[in-house]
């Protein structure tokens, strides 16, 4: 990717972009998860071989690895989001360890003078939440909030 010669601007953000279900691995309690295992009322799977993101690229665990690539392609940005699920996988209950992990990723980002762009929600949320109506409730508005 040769982009160091064009006539954008030096504070074009030159990225990629994920969504942590569909990369991290191991969003098991979250509503995705549970679309993904739940067949329809037909009986049939909505995913193509009944295949769900499982481990999908282990992007949780080879982030490291993954922001050494972005750095060879000279990106500049990575727009990604954070796994409600995994850091409030219980309600209130909040796990420390994962909001470590991703602390330690945007450090490494930002060493790699990546940009970090956090999503917040990309359209996955805890069980929990889902199980108490989610968005559809703007009671539960409160819980995002606090998240």
């Amino acid at each position: 990717m040769k982009h160091s010669n064009s006539k954008l601007p030096k504070s074009f953000l030159w990225g990629s972009a994920t969504a942590a279900h569909q990369v991290e691995g191991n969003c098991i309690n979250n509503n995705w998860r549970n679309w993904e295992t739940t067949p329809s009322c037909h009986g049939y799977s909505f995913l193509h071989e009944k295949q769900p993101a499982a481990l999908a690229c282990d992007h949780w665990n080879l982030y490291e690895k993954d922001i050494v690539l972005m750095k060879e392609m000279r990106l500049n940005a990575y727009r990604f989001s954070i796994e409600w699920s995994k850091i409030e996988p219980i309600e209130n209950q909040f796990d420390h360890s994962v909001i470590k992990h991703y602390s330690q990723k945007i450090d490494k980002l930002l060493e790699n003078k990546i940009t970090p762009m956090i999503t917040l929600h990309h359209f996955s949320h805890p069980l929990w939440f889902e199980n108490m109506g989610a968005f559809e409730k703007e009671v539960n508005i409160k819980y995002f909030l606090r998240f």
